[in-house]
Formats: structure tokens, C-alpha cells, sequence
């Protein structure tokens, strides 16, 4: 068995989407190009999962930004709360259930501000769709349009400015918010749909066009279809932690 800093998210079965900055993964160009060198702006974050399910951007003023050592020595990306996002197409079944997921993302939000969509997927469908605030007005949510499927929390202290390892989870009617591998939230009869067609996944912000992204930084963020189990989550989360620097909780 790996020892857990070693851990890639792919290595966990289910994977449908997994992006890492400390990879040399990030390219100029949304087809071919070259490798984005620190400093430069993304194009293409490739999906290290092995599914192809690659986030891109084709507008110059609208492409994140690479730091090859952000993140306590760790590469990660940079968006400005603005209209920086890169996104993937597909359906909700391409990335996650309706009824059980989990993501997990290693992030930091630049100071205290109103609005930082992590992800969102078709957030403007209003009976389906999700988007996960990292934070919105110092809330951490696990947001849908339909509020038989939402669930928030407090951020916990010390949030702003720092790097925080952030899961969501859902099982059925449960779901959960996690910082730092410790449970901050959880909520049972979570019942409501989150499912949807042919919209795409965005990271970084909440639509596209953009709306309220994220002010700050993503190192690391997989998907996953199922909620995954206790001690696999937690095996993710304290691999992603060493990586990046984040002392436990």
C-alpha cells in the first residue's frame, strides 16, 4: 500500500475528475500547446483521473492563473473573484450521482469577500444543479437551487487566507460538509434533485458567464460518483493535507 502523501485521487475507484496543480498538467492552449510555466495563465487543466474530462479556457482575460509553489511549496491556480474560470462539458451524469458524491479540493480564499464559487453545475437550473460557495458571505455551502438538497455552515476559524482541505459528500438524503478532515456540518432528508441534462461543469465560479467566482486558489480537486467512505475520505484528505502544508485539525 502507498503511504498517504502519496495518494493520487485517481487511485481511488470512481474518480471522474481529478485536478492537481503540483502536476505538470496545465497547458497554454485548450488543444496541444505547451506546459503553462508559473506565472502564466491556464488555458487547459488537464484531468488526471484517466477520463479526459479536461477544464479549459479559450478567452485570454478570462483564464486563471499558475503559481508554481502557492500553496505552502505546492503549485496551485489562481482566480480573481471576477470572470476567471475554466469549465467542462457534460451532462450531471459525466461527473457525479443526483443522489451520492464527493468532492474533495484543497483551496484558499483570498481575504474576507461575499461571493467564492468553488464549482457549480447548471446553478441556474431551478430545479437541479449545484454549486459549492467556499465562501459565500462567510458560509461554507453545499448549494442547490432546490432547497430540499441544501446544506450550509459557519466557516470555521482561521479560514480566510489560509489553505484549507474542503470535502462534501453526499449519500442519499445525507450530506455532509468536512474542513481539515474533521465533520463541521451534516444534515439528514437532503432529499431534493440535484440532477441535470447538458450544461457544463465550472471551477472557480458559479456560471458562465461569470458571476461570483472565487477570490484565491485551488491546488488540488477531484469528483467522485458515490460518497465516498469514511476511512477513504479521510485517506484523501490527510494525503492532500501533507502535500500542501495543512496542519490537522
Amino acid at each position: 500500500m502507498r503511504r498517504m502523501r502519496h495518494i493520487k485521487a485517481s487511485e481511488v475507484q470512481g474518480c471522474t475528475l481529478a485536478l492537481d496543480a503540483g502536476r505538470p498538467s496545465l497547458y497554454d492552449a485548450t488543444s496541444g500547446g505547451s506546459l503553462v510555466a508559473s506565472g502564466g495563465s491556464v488555458a487547459r487543466w488537464e484531468d488526471t483521473s484517466g477520463n479526459a474530462n479536461h477544464v479549459t479556457k479559450s478567452t485570454g482575460s478570462q483564464k486563471p492563473t499558475y503559481s508554481s509553489s502557492e500553496a505552502n511549496g505546492y503549485g496551485a491556480v489562481s482566480f480573481d473573484g471576477g470572470d476567471e474560470l475554466v469549465s467542462a462539458a457534460g451532462s450531471q451524469s459525466v461527473f457525479w450521482g443526483a443522489a451520492t458524491n464527493t468532492v474533495v479540493a484543497v483551496v484558499k480564499q483570498n481575504s474576507a469577500r461575499l461571493t467564492n464559487a468553488l464549482l457549480a453545475a447548471d446553478h441556474l437550473n431551478l430545479s437541479g444543479g449545484v454549486t459549492i460557495w467556499a465562501t459565500y458571505n462567510d458560509v461554507i455551502y453545499w448549494d442547490a437551487p432546490n432547497s430540499g438538497a441544501r446544506i450550509s455552515v459557519a466557516q470555521p476559524s482561521g479560514w480566510d487566507n489560509a489553505y484549507k482541505a474542503l470535502s462534501t459528500l453526499r449519500n442519499g438524503g445525507t450530506v455532509e460538509i468536512r474542513v481539515d478532515s474533521k465533520s463541521i456540518a451534516t444534515a439528514t432528508g437532503k432529499t431534493g434533485s440535484v440532477s441535470y441534462t447538458a450544461k457544463e461543469l465550472i471551477i472557480g465560479n458559479n456560471s458562465n458567464p461569470p458571476a461570483s467566482g472565487l477570490q484565491g486558489f485551488i491546488a488540488l480537486l477531484a469528483i467522485y460518483p458515490l460518497a465516498l467512505s469514511a476511512p477513504v475520505v479521510r485517506r484523501v484528505e490527510h494525503a492532500w493535507m501533507r502535500k500542501t502544508r495543512i496542519a490537522s485539525a
